[in-house]
């Protein structure tokens, strides 16, 4: 079924599928937009209300409120506004009905005594064509930021990019030390360089140093809040850091939105869990002290107890189906009294002798859970969740005056089945239909036309251990694609080879290299690796020039090396080249022997000559 909507609207920027070159610009929260939150969106569908809460106590005269992201820009509708009791602006505005659903950021332009003023919160307006009757949720937890740099949790979000839960729920230790702006701003980048909304509960290590209000509500999201999802609740609380379970006061307030959004299928996530042992487990709030073999330590003793007894209870009367957490760098689940899911999730960072990973949770309008899992296991075998790093895409594009083609490649190696939304931008010089699919047209889709532009977003199923391709294009490509190398020693007697392929047409689908050491006699595989990034540099998912490293160790008694690279583009046009490196072996350690200032000589050297 394809879904057609047409509008003219504001472009912001241009590019050709979804893409990242540099870490997206820091942007810190608005003091001036109250409401809706920064990184903590608001759920919105195109064609209703939005209020838009102004920090300003002077008469507004007029104002403006623009949506914006990576592809396009809309001016809401202005409906009215008034001055509130605690002496703010509320502004009213509409949703146009051609807006595109995602995730937006918010401008405000008003006047002030004749000032104009300008004023942006970032990634606070989450847009829906409809209410959904199933929320995927992506559950991540305890990603530790900065530690390694946040690459583990950046490749998570890399994979989630093309994997498109409905939202992504963290539940706690964002931060290895709450109290290091560095680990938050990190967060940000990263957030910004998702296209899921994010929502997070805070965990000990953000309570680090005990400056909450500097750091985590600043950068992250209130300590407690919820959101409502059109049928669904989504309650985040706090384990507080020096006392790990919830306090009372948190656990009234919940409650009182508990009882309040009775209609609503309800999921709570909070960082210390509850039951840490037990698959199916049998009980009841009044008899909590029974539970204790199942739970987590803390919440066992004392106050602990008593605060189990509570959330337990709420649990119950209230009916919250999921519930989320992490901490114990644990994979654990529990099915309580037959209809309540807890689930533990593996870290998405921090330590990386562990193993990453996230979990895909699936959640109807009727409060049925359906808990994804790799390899055909279920959530009480563990790891069932999802490993980081097993899933690997990337698209090309090639655009002239006249033509434009955009392919993707996924290596989907996660041991599970999935379905991917793949976005693509093409030029509206052209009707839609003189675009062509290969290897077929997806039988999935949704086009958007914006502007000069189309956006179109593509869902298709691709097995467990398969690769998948998908070109989109307006000409035919009878053109080979290119190859090129560059070298370099990385140690004594080990060649680094890396390897660049491009095409001007549909794009570069594989690329295969071969060496011999006994003058072609015999060829083997050489393992090369698809880099994604470089050096400091974020992963990107569109890539011009595929680049691929290889490590070739070379033997003491070879004489020469003859490298055979071939690559294949998504025509399937080919071209094939051939390196030879002829050898000199000198074997007398940590002596230099040569003076040539090109060639890299260590005790026991391979001289390319």
């Amino acid at each position: 079924m394809v879904l057609i909507f047409f509008s003219i609207i504001l472009i912001a920027f241009f590019h050709h599928s979804p893409t990242s070159f540099a870490y997206p610009t820091f942007k810190n929260a608005s003091e001036s937009i109250l409401c809706p939150m920064p990184y903590v969106p608001s759920p919105t569908i195109v064609g209703e209300y939005l209020n838009v809460e102004i920090n300003e106590t002077e008469f507004i005269e007029e104002y403006q409120v623009t949506l914006f992201n990576d592809c396009s820009s809309f001016e809401l509708n202005s409906v009215g506004y008034e001055f509130t009791a605690e002496k703010t602006w509320k502004l009213n505005v509409s949703i146009p009905t051609n807006c595109i659903p995602g995730l937006y950021s918010l401008k405000v332009i008003f006047k002030v005594k004749n000032e104009v003023r300008e004023t942006t919160q970032f990634k606070c307006v989450w847009l829906l064509d409809e209410w959904p009757e199933n929320l995927v949720i992506a559950h991540l937890t305890d990603s530790h930021l900065p530690l390694g740099g946040g690459e583990v949790f950046e490749r998570a979000l890399y994979e989630l990019n093309l994997l498109k839960p409905d939202v992504i729920v963290i539940s706690g230790d964002i931060a290895n030390r709450g109290n290091e702006e560095l680990a938050w701003v990190r967060y940000r980048q990263l957030y910004n360089y998702s296209d899921t909304p994010i929502y997070i509960a805070p965990g000990n290590h953000d309570h680090y140093g005990r400056q909450e209000e500097k750091y985590y509500k600043r950068y992250g999201s209130p300590l407690y809040y919820y959101i409502i999802v059109g049928k669904f609740l989504m309650v985040f609380l706090d384990t507080d850091g020096d006392i790990p379970f919830i306090p009372e006061s948190q656990l009234e307030w919940a409650e009182s939105v508990l009882r309040e959004y009775v209609d609503k299928v309800k999921i709570i996530t909070f960082h210390h869990p509850l039951f840490v042992k037990g698959y199916e487990v049998t009980g009841s709030w009044r008899n909590v002290e029974a539970l204790r073999d199942f739970m987590y330590p803390e919440w066992t003793t004392g106050l602990g107890i008593n605060s189990a007894k509570k959330l337990l209870e709420l649990i119950e009367r209230c009916d919250v189906r999921l519930i989320l957490s992490g901490h114990t760098h644990e994979e654990h689940y529990t099915l309580y009294n037959e209809r309540h899911h807890f689930l533990v999730n593996l870290p998405a960072g921090g330590s990386t002798d562990e193993y990453p990973s996230y979990r895909f949770i699936s959640i109807d309008s009727s409060g049925n859970v359906s808990i994804l899992c790799r390899d055909n296991l279920f959530p009480y075998q563990h790891p069932s969740s999802y490993p980081i790093g097993k899933l690997t895409y990337y698209y090309t594009s090639f655009q002239n005056e006249t033509s434009c083609s955009i392919a993707v490649k996924v290596s989907n190696c996660l041991d599970a089945n999935i379905t991917p939304t793949f976005k693509f931008i093409l030029p509206a010089n052209k009707p839609f239909k003189d675009y062509e699919f290969f290897p077929e047209k997806p039988d999935e889709m949704s086009l958007y036309g914006v502007n000069s532009q189309y956006i179109a977003y593509t869902k298709v199923k691709i097995p467990s251990q398969q690769e998948y391709y998908l070109i989109v294009t307006s000409f035919e490509d009878k053109k080979p694609p290119d190859v090129s190398y560059e070298y370099s020693l990385a140690d004594f007697n080990t060649l680094k080879i890396n390897i660049s392929a491009s095409d001007i047409g549909w794009g570069v689908k594989n690329v295969k290299t071969l060496y011999s050491l006994d003058g072609n006699v015999t060829w083997v595989p050489l393992d090369i690796t698809l880099m994604l990034n470089e050096d400091d540099d974020p992963i990107k998912s569109e890539h011009s020039v595929l680049n691929y490293e290889g490590i070739l160790a070379v033997p003491l008694n070879a004489s020469s090396i003859t490298l055979k690279v071939s690559a294949e583009d998504f025509a399937n046009n080919t071209i094939t080249k051939t390196y030879v490196f002829k050898l000199e072996l000198e074997i007398r350690p940590h002596i230099t022997i040569e003076t040539d200032p090109k060639i890299a000589i260590y005790g026991s050297t391979v001289k390319i000559l």
